[in-house]
């Protein structure tokens, strides 16, 4: 019996020390790499430890941000961040964010949910706002995830699909924060890649019949799909330049292009803008287009609703007296106070009667 209790001991030995190995000769490969990875990457000068935002909670993810803060000077309540996905966590989560780039990883120990703090080897490429990374083996990157790192966000653009033995991918530096209104009246912001768009058609008819003059900017807008972009369509306008321009430039989707970087609803989406005329509805100031349209409450901040309405009344009694002289209706001068107490009247002659003013 004793024999034979041994006789397994050593047979679930040699499983278990094969299944670390490999079973067949190209799991121990596989394994044998993974390993020297896990041993060798670390120690690379590569070897960066970032935040990665997933797709779905990549968007308004600075409680800092105007749209958390300033939306009270606008006559929007202060409450409507709670109707954002995650508003209110993402309020009480300020010490995940540190848009300075000064963030400390290791002095954070909690995130909220689809936030990680992630190990990743970061390598240069021949563009300097273009990386490949690479992650340690059996950890994930999914395509249309931000990367927060160095100060900068990064945008998840490619992945390959082969992710047998590491996670690849390929990341574009953000240079554009962008702002909009849902249709059910969140305002939103997220980070994407802007470039120029003048090679690339428009996605419009032009009707040659109709002429109308306007700029002709186009631009490309790359942005991560999530549950609030997957709904921005032909009708949508954007505020798109300098955040510190008082007057930005406005913009029209035209070519809503949502299927050609996306793949198993992961992804991101390219879109080409047209430019297009400002109005009266558009919020330079925050950079957010079509924002009176949904709040209809126009306050200026820089406007004091203290001060008292100013008394004109006194300048009204003058209007009025004069009225009175030119229709005739005044004869003699006790029809007018002389408002300056000044005893001399000056006589004026007119046809058929006198006035005293």
């Amino acid at each position: 019996m004793e024999q034979k209790n041994d006789d397994m001991s050593i047979w679930t030995n040699y499983q278990n020390a094969a299944e670390i190995r490999g079973i067949t000769k190209r799991d121990a490969i596989l394994n044998r790499t993974k390993a020297n990875f896990f041993r060798k990457l670390p120690d690379t000068l590569s070897y960066k430890t970032v935040i990665v935002y997933d797709a779905e909670n990549g968007y308004n993810i600075d409680p800092s941000s105007p749209i958390f803060t300033r939306l009270d000077d606008y006559g929007v309540k202060s409450d409507q961040d709670d109707s954002r996905i995650g508003g209110e966590e993402r309020a009480n989560e300020k010490i995940r964010y540190d848009p300075k780039g000064s963030l400390n990883v290791k002095d954070i120990k909690k995130y909220p949910e689809g936030v990680r703090e992630q190990s990743i080897a970061i390598i240069n490429t021949d563009s300097l706002n273009e990386k490949s990374v690479k992650t340690l083996p059996d950890e994930n990157l999914e395509q249309g995830s931000l990367i927060f790192w160095q100060g900068n966000h990064w945008l998840v653009t490619e992945k390959n699909a082969d992710t047998e033995l590491y996670t690849s991918a390929k990341i574009l530096q953000c240079n554009h924060l962008l702002r909009w209104i849902t249709n059910d009246g969140v305002v939103c912001e997220q980070w994407c890649v802007v470039e120029d768009g003048t090679k690339y058609l428009t996605g419009e008819y032009e009707d040659r019949n109709f002429v109308i003059t306007r700029g002709d900017s186009r631009i490309a807008l790359t942005l991560a799909r999530n549950s609030q972009t997957v709904n921005l369509t032909r009708k949508d306008r954007f505020l798109i330049d300098d955040p510190d321009g008082k007057e930005k430039i406005a913009y029209s989707l035209t070519k809503p292009l949502k299927v050609g970087l996306t793949y198993n609803r992961n992804g991101v989406f390219k879109f080409i803008l047209q430019e297009v005329n400002s109005t009266d509805k558009d919020l330079h100031e925050l950079g957010i287009a079509d924002f009176y349209k949904y709040f209809s409450v126009r306050k200026d901040p820089d406007v004091s609703e203290s001060e008292p309405p100013q008394d004109n009344s006194e300048d009204k009694k003058d209007t009025d007296a004069i009225d009175n002289v030119e229709d005739g209706a005044l004869s003699s001068p006790d029809d007018i106070s002389d408002s300056d107490g000044d005893p001399e009247n000056k006589e004026i002659e007119k046809p058929d009667r006198k006035v005293w003013i």
